[in-house]
């Protein structure tokens, strides 16, 4: 269960994931972790105890950015219906 609240506004964002669809998720973004390494990963990323990891929590408009940033031809899909939707990127 991954749970984030935002302390500014108290919204609140939580989900349920099995480990192979987060393996799934990884290999899809282009950088397969196995599910160990994908929380060891998230727990130092939560806990500061390395500069090399960050996390990002985005909105949909914010992933289409990120990407028109990096890559100019890539096309993300049409919006989701569900605008409530956010995107933890590690």
């Amino acid at each position: 269960l991954i749970k984030v609240e935002d302390e500014l506004t108290t919204e609140c964002w939580h989900g349920s994931f099995t480990a192979q669809y987060i393996e799934e998720l990884t290999q899809k973004a282009g950088n397969f972790k196995p599910f160990k390494v994908f929380i060891d990963m998230l727990t130092k990323a939560l806990t500061s105890t390395t500069t090399s990891l960050e996390l990002h929590w985005l909105t949909y408009s914010d992933l289409q950015q990120l990407y028109a940033q990096r890559q100019s031809s890539f096309q993300l899909n049409p919006t989701p219906a569900n605008t409530e939707r956010r995107y933890l990127i590690v």
